[in-house]
């Protein structure tokens, strides 16, 4: 287990965040993201933007990673047509397999 030291990244020094001990089954994957992906994807940028990207990750739970993220990136550009994209985009996705 690995002790978190520090804050988290992009947050201020004062806020406190809760942290969460969970299973991790086999063949399961862990989606992190950052609000870069959300925020600006929809020019009315509201709970919609994450509604869309759930339902994302739903239609690509089968496939490779390599894949997802080509699909997603695809995907994204979609999402922004021509609207300015002002925040950086980060998308990790932890899988475990035995």
């Amino acid at each position: 287990l690995i002790e978190p030291e520090g804050g988290a990244v992009g947050m201020f020094a004062d806020v406190e965040i809760a942290e969460y001990e969970f299973e991790f089954e086999n063949e399961s994957r862990l989606y992190l993201y950052s609000d870069g992906l959300i925020d600006s994807s929809f020019a009315d940028m509201n709970q919609d933007a994450f509604m869309r990207l759930i339902a994302f990750i739903e239609q690509n739970v089968d496939i490779s990673l390599d894949q997802l993220i080509l699909n997603l990136k695809n995907a994204e550009i979609e999402w922004h047509k021509n609207i300015p994209h002002v925040d950086e985009i980060t998308f990790v996705v932890l899988e475990r397999s035995i």
